[in-house]
C-alpha cells in the first residue's frame, strides 16, 4: 500500500490529475475484488460506506426504503446482544 497506492492517492471524485485517475481505478478494482472474494454475482452490489457502522446502517435504511412505514412494517430486524444502543434507535 505504501509503495504502490499512497504515492498516487487522490480524490476519486475527480479526474483532474493522474493520481485521481489512478485512485479511481484502485477504488473500482477493490470493489471488484471484494465482490469476487464474497462470491458475489453480477446481480450483487458492493456498496462502499464511510468508516462507521452507523453510516452503513443509514445507507441500508435508504437503500431498502425503510423510512416508508409500509415497507418498515414488513421488515424483520435481527439485533445481537452486542449491538451498540445508539444503532438500535435508527
Amino acid at each position: 500500500m505504501l509503495k504502490h497506492v499512497l504515492p498516487y492517492y487522490a480524490n476519486i471524485h475527480s479526474e483532474d490529475s493522474a493520481g485521481a485517475i489512478q485512485t479511481t481505478k484502485f477504488h473500482g478494482g477493490s470493489r471488484a475484488l471484494i465482490k469476487r472474494y464474497a462470491n458475489a454475482t453480477d446481480d450483487d452490489v458492493a456498496i462502499f460506506i464511510g468508516s462507521e457502522s452507523r453510516a452503513a446502517m443509514n445507507k441500508m435504511i435508504n437503500v431498502l426504503n425503510l423510512k416508508d412505514e409500509q415497507v418498515r412494517s414488513k421488515a424483520v430486524l435481527f439485533i445481537s446482544p452486542l449491538e451498540h444502543g445508539e444503532n438500535i434507535l435508527l
